[in-house]
């Protein structure tokens, strides 16, 4: 059985720890710190796009708890194996991100 250590500030800890033991990937998961604030954003997900975020990310980054996010990286991915993508300099990344 998994160890979910909930943030002790966290309001709602006993109904989130129960409902986080139902979870596929609460018995895959060694230890894992669950604030309110990622509970808040995974519930944020539709049910039919979540996912285990810790099967792909160890610190369990949410990003990785979406399939929409999933299939984008796959997408890309492809592309890349088709030759559609290339690569960008250093100060290309820069002047995009207006670093």
């Amino acid at each position: 059985m998994a160890t979910i250590v909930i943030d002790n500030n966290c309001s709602q800890a006993q109904n989130l720890l129960n409902y986080i033991n139902t979870l596929p990937f609460a018995k895959e998961v060694d230890e894992t710190f669950v604030s309110d604030e990622w509970l808040d954003e995974f519930f944020k997900i539709p049910a039919e796009f979540r996912c285990n975020p810790f099967e792909i990310s160890p610190s369990g980054d949410l990003y990785f708890a979406d399939k929409r996010n999933l299939e984008q990286i796959e997408i890309a991915k492809e592309q890349v194996r088709r030759g559609e993508g290339r690569e960008i300099s250093i100060s290309e990344i820069e002047k995009l991100f207006g670093l």
